[in-house]
């Protein structure tokens, strides 16, 4: 059977508490609970001494999986992952080539819309570059020459 340590009593107008005992109130080593202040999960200590409150908070946010850009990052490397499973099984199962045609698709069509939202986003930014009151009229300028070049690159893959 385990011995565990009973956790430390609730804050008694203490303004810290050592490794060992926010370690212990947290369920983890001090070792552990010094890598999640590397981390970032944790604030860091301040003269020694672990401010319980910000501690317990980082920590739920931690187990949530609310860890700010933790989360991005782990969403990306997730994201990773799955596309490299998704590769490696059409690999296995020969599917190689068609793998390879929905994912160039998918990106055309994404890189499409992109150019099509284009003249949208940078109308404005143009039209006061060049001193230009008329923005409808950079806007429709632009519009017209990514469409143009939109049909030019569709025919040469056609």
């Amino acid at each position: 059977m385990a011995v565990t340590r009973p956790a430390p009593a609730p804050p008694t107008g203490r303004t810290g508490y050592p490794v060992g005992e926010v370690a212990a109130l947290l369920g983890v080593t001090p070792r552990q609970l010094q890598l999640l202040v590397s981390r970032g999960i944790l604030p860091r200590p301040t003269r020694g001494l672990y401010d319980v409150v910000r501690c317990v908070q980082g920590y739920i946010r931690y187990l949530r999986g609310e860890s700010g850009e933790r989360v991005e990052t782990r969403m990306r490397r997730e994201t990773a992952l799955a596309e490299r499973a998704e590769l490696d099984l059409a690999r296995a199962r020969g599917d190689l080539v068609e793998h390879a045609r929905r994912w160039v698709a998918t990106r055309t069509i994404e890189l499409r819309g992109a150019w099509e939202r284009w003249p949208e986003r940078v109308a404005a930014l143009v039209a006061a570059d060049l001193a230009i009151s008329d923005v409808d009229r950079v806007y429709r300028a632009l519009e017209t020459h990514v469409r143009a070049f939109l049909a030019e690159i569709s025919k040469d893959g056609a």
